[in-house]
Parts: C-alpha cells; sequence; structure tokens
C-alpha cells in the first residue's frame, strides 16, 4: 500500500472566516476517531456542541470491517 498523500490548505469565507480544509486520499477508522475526540473535546473546552456526528453510515462501515491505519 502506498503511503497517504494529504493536503492542506486555508481559504477566508466572509460567512466563517479561516477556515483550514485538510485533504486525504483514504480515510480510515483512526480518522474518525481522531475526529470524535478533537469534537468532544471542544465541547468541553468550549462549552458549546460543535455540531452533528460524522454520519453513522461512514462510521458503522469502518469500525465493522475493522479498517485500521496502514
Amino acid at each position: 500500500m502506498s503511503d497517504r498523500y494529504e493536503q492542506t490548505f486555508t481559504l477566508t469565507t466572509t460567512e466563517r472566516g479561516k477556515v483550514i480544509v485538510k485533504l486525504l486520499d483514504r480515510i480510515n477508522v483512526d480518522d474518525v476517531f481522531v475526529h470524535l475526540v478533537n469534537q468532544e473535546l471542544y465541547r468541553l473546552v468550549t462549552g458549546t456542541d460543535p455540531g452533528e456526528l460524522a454520519p453513522s453510515d461512514y462510521i458503522d462501515v469502518l469500525v465493522r470491517n475493522n479498517y485500521s491505519a496502514g
């Protein structure tokens, strides 16, 4: 399996200000786990709910098939 390709860039919008976009060539269960941990830490630190979790279809497929970092 080849190395994972990642690219990060910044956009500035009038509605949301600075937005950092990270593109990944493939996603795995570790990516979902890190996203959920970061989301929970944000909620605990700020006291605000950052929004909806990742769609359960994505989480179910990754966990059910035991995908992991290469």
